[in-house]
């Protein structure tokens, strides 16, 4: 079987990369930003330092700061990264009844990032709890969802694994800027495609990587599983 190829959350991209996709970003988000954004920055450059144990000592400060400033409240809260998203959870509100909140990305990104450093502390399980909880908050965040979708893919729980790349595929468009959205798009239809070849689906997986190609004609992650679908295709040629 081949080697997974694990695409980071593009704010968690370290190096050329990271400098070239998500300091644009950062510069926009410096002016004015909260002491709990400041602290996630401090969290992000602790595991791009491979200190993820800093990084969760840190995220734990907000994570307790959020849930003592919310306890008691009997609101449905959400957490949102874009003003898109944020409509959207207020329609969700409005639709179901209920008195709704929508706070801005921090809370749900701080228990996001914990859960991702506690992967790299080889303490995955520990990790999904986070992620489903961060989920909780922003159901619409596409980072969230493919990361999901990564847990349960390393765990060969196709199904699950399938149906969490397709929700990132929906709600890519809720990112909050246009990198953002083709990059977890693309990222939700790897997924996806990934899983396909697993089930022996190889026309639909390719299918999917090529759509990624459309996306991005760069995308080595896309060429690397069409090359793999290839070399399948050759093997039953010869069997």
């Amino acid at each position: 079987m081949r080697k997974s190829i694990l695409a980071p959350a593009l704010w968690l991209l370290t190096g050329t990369a990271a400098a070239a996709l998500s300091a644009p970003l950062q510069a926009q988000t410096k002016v004015g930003q909260s002491a709990e954004a400041d602290q996630i920055d401090q969290a992000w450059h602790a595991i791009d330092s491979k200190q993820p144990a800093q990084a969760v000592q840190i995220l734990d400060r907000v994570i307790a700061a959020e849930d003592q400033a919310h306890r008691g409240d009997k609101r449905r809260i959400y957490s949102a990264d874009s003003p898109t998203e944020s409509l959207a959870y207020a329609a969700i509100g409005a639709k179901e009844g209920k008195d709704t909140v929508v706070l801005g990305p921090e809370w749900s990104k701080a228990v996001f990032l914990k859960g991702f450093a506690l992967i790299d502390l080889d303490r995955s399980d520990e990790a999904k709890p986070l992620f489903d909880r961060a989920l909780e908050l922003s159901p619409l965040n596409a980072q969230f969802l493919g990361e999901v979708g990564e847990w349960h893919k390393a765990r060969h729980d196709w199904d699950k694994a399938f149906d969490f790349f397709k929700r990132a595929e929906a709600a890519s468009g809720f990112m909050p800027d246009e990198t953002l959205q083709k990059f977890h798009l693309r990222r939700a239809l790897r997924g996806q495609g990934y899983v396909l070849i697993e089930r022996g689906k190889l026309d639909e997986a390719e299918a999917l990587f090529k759509r990624s190609l459309t996306i991005d004609p760069n995308d080595d992650h896309a060429k690397s599983e069409l090359d793999y679908i290839a070399e399948r295709r050759a093997k039953r040629e010869t069997n």
